[in-house]
């Protein structure tokens, strides 16, 4: 029997990053797994040509674009819109793959016949500085198989996938279409959640292949005041849209309940008798969340 080696298209969206993209780059291309292909999009950089002048050194080793600026969601959903593979790996320019992150999740879409079935794949990611130091960070997912229902919950509540460690089938942007452009820090987590919406499992994996760069310059730490404000939004927009749905409103009510968004869950509650174990679970994910923040502190003091 033939086997499986479908080809992989890793998109690298890239904006004014002279810094880092050709580690980004190199990377890709020192992947063990060879039937790959490699799209680089160019957002509109307006960094004097800094930005292109590495893409274009590449030659035909890579696949280049080059568009108007509108945003990381659109480099994603331009890339998705040129690939030629059966499957989408997100890089992005300033993080890193370990060598063997694609053949890694490409085993595990063969030897458990993943093939023409909607399951995301993850590995696993560490976090490292801008200059390549590692930065402690303690992993919050486990290797496990997620039916689609329970993965919609975790997302919201537990889980934070690191959009890179991820390996998609193709046919997921043909049934739900690509990233939202209405959103900027959280534009990855509403994506995985439509993932799980319709219908796509989540085969975890926590061998770490991915190396996850935080830096001042980057939209997480630049604009990190747009978590609360996009997160507040969108649990309105899921809170209205569910509100029929009493275990999805549930799984609502958890996410605002641990963010502090109190007319969210007031909302949810006059429709619903929220259980023990809903309140609990809210509870602890609040606290653990407020655990997070002083421990990172105590961390950047050292």
């Amino acid at each position: 029997m033939e086997t499986y080696l479908p080809k992989v298209s890793i998109v690298i969206p890239v904006y004014n990053g002279g810094n880092f993209l050709r580690q980004a780059i190199d990377s890709a291309l020192a992947q063990t797994y060879e039937n790959i292909e490699i799209i680089v999009i160019n957002d509109g950089s307006s960094d004097n040509g800094e930005t292109e002048k590495i893409a274009l050194s590449y030659g035909d080793k890579i696949r280049y674009f080059h568009k108007e600026n509108g945003g990381c969601a659109s480099a994603l959903n331009y890339g998705i819109s040129r690939m030629r593979g059966e499957y989408f790996s997100w890089l992005s320019h300033d993080d890193l793959y370990l060598p063997d992150k694609v053949k890694y999740e490409v085993d595990i879409v063969r030897e458990f016949g993943y093939q023409n079935k909607n399951v995301v794949i993850t590995c696993g990611s560490s976090v490292i500085d801008e200059n390549n130091r590692p930065i402690p960070h303690a992993p919050n997912i486990t290797a496990q198989y997620v039916l689609a229902d329970k993965a919609f919950r975790l997302l919201l509540t537990r889980w934070s996938l690191n959009g890179c460690s991820l390996l998609i089938p193709k046919n997921a942007f043909d049934q739900i279409g690509g990233f939202t452009t209405d959103y900027i820090y959280i534009l990855d987590w509403i994506y995985w959640q439509q993932l799980a919406l319709r219908g796509f499992d989540f085969h975890v994996g926590n061998k770490i292949l991915v190396r996850n760069r935080k830096h001042n310059s980057q939209v997480s730490v630049k604009q990190k005041d747009l978590y609360m404000t996009e997160t507040k939004l969108y649990c309105s927009e899921l809170a209205n849209r569910y509100i029929g749905d009493k275990e999805k409103s549930l799984a609502i009510w958890e996410c605002c309940y641990k963010i502090g968004y109190d007319d969210c869950c007031r909302q949810i509650a006059s429709r619903y008798h929220i259980p023990f174990d809903s309140i609990f679970r809210g509870i602890c994910l609040r606290l653990r969340s407020k655990l997070k923040v002083f421990l990172k502190k105590i961390l950047m003091i050292r």
